[in-house]
């Protein structure tokens, strides 16, 4: 599980890993402006070889071996601002650990596509962003799971009420062998919070 969450994780860190019941890493900033976290089920067969963490609470990065497989695991929270230069640093983090199976998630807070996956929505925001995105995807070969899966359906991960606009920031990237083990897609409802939750589930090879 990974969470993009605006408090000070390090005040949590203990108290959600004595609850949690398994290894935990956090990305946290003392301004209560991001943070990160990837959060390990209890039972999981992984091993964590190498990691690079944002001291500002904006990525984790993971070179992880889960069961056979050697994955580059990021959880990212973007910047509200077009900030192209953060996306490709990441990218030049990952190449670190020298592995070709890739998985991203976060809330980006960039959409890929402005016409379907956003409502309301008068300003191209962060196009900078969505072009270095683009690279990224084109360069790794990577897939967005929830929109291969449904490539027509509009469906938001943020929402604002009043007056009501929605877009789609929080989504998946992966490598193609990690989307041939895909079980279940999908975006659901949140928990007090104005963005829904995202999942994919594999089956690990």
């Amino acid at each position: 599980m990974t969470l993009q969450v605006s408090i000070p994780i390090k005040i949590l860190k203990k108290k959600w890993e004595e609850e949690w019941g398994n290894t935990c890493f956090f990305s946290h900033h003392s301004n209560k402006s991001a943070g990160v976290s990837i959060m390990f089920k209890k039972g999981l067969d992984f091993e964590v070889r190498n990691s690079i963490i944002d001291i500002d609470g904006r990525y984790i990065i993971l070179d992880l071996s889960l069961s056979s497989q050697r994955i580059t695991f990021v959880c990212l929270y973007g910047f509200n601002t077009d900030e192209p230069s953060f996306f490709n640093d990441i990218y030049k983090k990952m190449a670190i650990f020298l592995n070709t199976s890739f998985l991203l998630c976060g809330n980006w807070n960039v959409v890929q596509d402005t016409n379907i996956d956003t409502y309301n929505i008068i300003h191209n925001r962060n196009p900078n962003s969505r072009k270095k995105i683009e690279e990224i995807v084109e360069s790794l070969e990577l897939l967005d799971p929830w929109r291969t899966c449904y490539p027509n359906e509009r469906k938001y991960t943020w929402r604002q009420c009043s007056p009501i606009k929605q877009s789609r920031l929080d989504f998946f990237l992966v490598t193609e062998d990690l989307f041939s083990l895909m079980k279940n897609t999908n975006i659901i409802p949140g928990y007090k919070t104005d963005h829904s939750a995202i999942i994919f589930t594999f089956s690990a090879s």
